[in-house]
């Protein structure tokens, strides 16, 4: 907590719907205050493929390229080959 203060966040109790990312950190009163958010995992890890591609400048993907992606965002190589392609990478096997 100590470093979010130092950097200017506000920590403090209340509704965790309060959170600003950025911001705000708003630790629950009661346990009553907790929820469970649900995601959708498989549009986060295709996120992450396309902005690790971009952020590389890669035209062109390898095996070794699509295994490292496949166990960073534990999914499957097919995944990440369909994703790299729809971006229009050339796939170098």
């Amino acid at each position: 907590m100590q470093f979010a203060r130092e950097n200017g966040i506000i920590v403090r109790r209340g509704d965790p719907k309060d959170n600003v990312p950025g911001k705000a950190i708003v630790i629950p009163e009661y346990p009553a205050q907790l929820q469970v958010k649900d995601f959708d995992l498989p549009a986060i890890r295709a996120s992450y493929v396309r902005k690790m591609a971009e952020a590389v400048g890669v035209q062109t993907a390898t095996a070794e390229d699509i295994e490292f992606l496949a166990a960073d965002t534990k999914s499957q190589g097919e995944e990440v080959r369909c994703i790299l392609s729809a971006m229009g990478l050339k796939i170098v096997d």
